[in-house]
């Protein structure tokens, strides 16, 4: 069996540690471009992060609504900013290694599909200190689909869509295009995806804790008589 993860809100806790620090870093630095100097502006940009595809998105939107004599590609640069210069600490979720380690040692093929900006992505990846050796493949998808690549793991893996497991904190973006296939969908409720993030009909199963997904793969693995590769 193949099981593919999300990798911020399901591996990395990001919302709640990394995207705070980074959409605070900004928000400083463009403060005395704002419209409104009240300090209720910092809870609305924290809203929009809450409702976005990425902390991209949010900050976007929130500088066309609120800051004046600074564009977007402009203030962006104080993203790249706290990438060079703040010492990123970011959090595996509790259980990620245990989580991982225990597949590997079942032979199960693990796989990494996560949006974002590939060099960020590997920036979180390094810094976390997750074994990226226990993944058989990693991919980032520069937008919201992943359909495209789950139909490609198929393929490369020569597996059946009941054969794949995926798990991930946003329903729409992470787990409908799984769905769309044919797949098992693991909805993690975390970060994000605490909130409305796509049709529960797209969820098999829901769990609270990344270590809740073992025994469920392990479950699938004995009802097709194979819990190995």
């Amino acid at each position: 069996m193949l099981i593919v993860f999300d990798l911020d809100d399901t591996l990395l806790d990001t919302t709640q540690v990394l995207g705070r620090k980074l959409l605070e870093f900004a928000f400083l630095k463009v403060r005395p471009y704002l419209l409104d100097q009240a300090s209720n502006l910092w809870n609305v940009l924290w809203q929009l992060y809450q409702t976005h595809l990425s902390a991209d998105c949010a900050w976007k939107e929130f500088l066309e609504l609120y800051a004046e004599g600074i564009c977007y590609k402009e203030a962006e640069r104080y993203f790249n900013q706290f990438w060079r210069e703040k010492e990123i600490e970011i959090s595996l979720m509790q259980g990620a290694h245990k989580t991982l380690e225990t597949l590997f040692g079942h032979a199960f093929y693990l796989a990494l599909v996560t949006s974002g900006k590939e060099e960020r992505q590997y920036d979180k990846l390094r810094n976390c200190g997750v074994d990226l050796s226990l993944f058989d493949s990693i991919t980032v998808v520069d937008g919201a689909n992943k359909g495209a690549v789950y139909r490609k793991l198929l393929k490369e893996k020569k597996l059946n869509a009941c054969d794949v497991v995926v798990c991930g904190d946003r329903i729409a973006r992470d787990l409908s295009p799984a769905k769309a296939l044919g797949m098992h969908s693991v909805h993690i409720r975390w970060g994000r995806g605490l909130g409305r993030t796509g049709p529960k009909k797209d969820v098999d199963y829901t769990i609270l804790h990344l270590e809740e997904v073992v025994p469920i793969v392990e479950h699938l693995a004995k009802d097709r008589g194979d819990d190995r590769k």
